[in-house]
């Protein structure tokens, strides 16, 4: 069976409170230009529920190193995103981004 994307895994995931290791696994080893390019092309109630999802990995109280190296690169990700436009400042910061000044 072929690895699955980042895309793939949130598209079976979101919204949802179950997933496999390999799943965890998939999205901890997924770039930060990846889910840059990912959150880029997402169009659509979508997008939301896989930044959500994501950031969700670093919130648990005993999160796992996995799962706060997801959290962390999707924040880097959202950063960069932030970055662009003051338009795109405004949205990242509704998925309770810190954005530096």
């Amino acid at each position: 069976m072929a690895v699955e994307s980042a895309a793939d895994v949130l598209k079976r995931i979101a919204g949802k409170n179950g997933w496999s290791q390999e799943d965890e696994e998939v999205l901890a080893n997924t770039s930060i230009d990846e889910y840059y390019q990912l959150f880029k092309n997402e169009k659509g109630e979508h997008l939301s529920s896989y930044i959500y999802t994501c950031l969700k990995f670093g919130q648990f109280g005993n999160a796992s190193d996995q799962q706060k190296e997801i959290a962390n690169r999707v924040t880097e990700a959202l950063k960069k995103i932030a970055s662009e436009s003051e338009l795109n400042k405004l949205r990242v910061k509704k998925f309770g981004v810190e954005i530096g000044a």
